[in-house]
């Protein structure tokens, strides 16, 4: 007598979750560089140190397009601070780098750069 093999096929229907097509977003824009921004707050400068020492130190950390230490407008004795905008994130790095907690004439110099330099510093960081 012939042996037969009972086969058994089961079929599993899987049933996709119907979902409203999503509107078109259009075309995606291109995400914007971060605005050029090369400016850092320059602290804590001691009253003894001369606005001349603090520049040369910012020059030798890259191109400056400007320094300006605030001043007292009565007396025009300079302030404890200032502002240096550098040619390139370059500058910025370096100035950060080399010179944020440097001691000058005993206090340690603050320099950092604001939220908009921040951004640009690490965007261009990023693509070096």
């Amino acid at each position: 007598r012939p042996h037969h093999t009972k086969h058994t096929t089961r079929v599993v229907h899987v049933h996709a979750q119907a979902r409203p097509p999503s509107p078109d977003p259009g075309p995606v824009p291109a995400r914007r560089a971060a605005e050029k921004a090369t400016t850092v707050y320059v602290g804590k400068i001691a009253p003894t140190v001369p606005d001349g020492l603090v520049s040369s130190l910012l020059t030798a950390c890259g191109a400056v397009a400007s320094w300006k230490r605030a001043e007292d407008p009565e007396t025009r004795e300079p302030k404890g601070f200032g502002f240096c905008e550098f040619e390139d994130a370059e500058g910025v790095l370096r100035a950060v780098r080399l010179m944020h907690g440097l001691k000058v004439d005993g206090q340690e110099l603050l320099v950092k750069g604001n939220t908009a330099t921040q951004k640009y510093v690490e965007e261009y960081e990023a693509n070096k």
